[in-house]
């Protein structure tokens, strides 16, 4: 089940989207993000890039930043 920003239906991100993002906004790189994940490095990438069109940006840092401004995960303190 993918989650959606309301009334956004360009930013349905899927799962493993969802989780990738939120690893990028923990401050990881790709190679840790995919040890986290349990996948390689290059499904990491496929995984960006799909990311990357869904939220309509180009960069890392402009995916984390449309993260924040826009609310798209559901953020919790530890």
């Amino acid at each position: 089940m993918a989650l959606t920003a309301p009334g956004r239906p360009s930013l349905r991100l899927s799962p493993r989207q969802r989780r990738l993002l939120e690893l990028l906004c923990d401050g990881h790189q790709y190679k840790t993000a995919a040890a986290a994940m349990g996948v390689s490095v290059n499904t990491v990438g496929f995984h960006v890039r799909r990311m990357y069109v869904r939220l309509g940006v180009h960069s890392k840092s402009e995916a984390v930043g449309k993260a924040f401004r826009e609310d798209l995960l559901r953020w919790h303190t530890t």
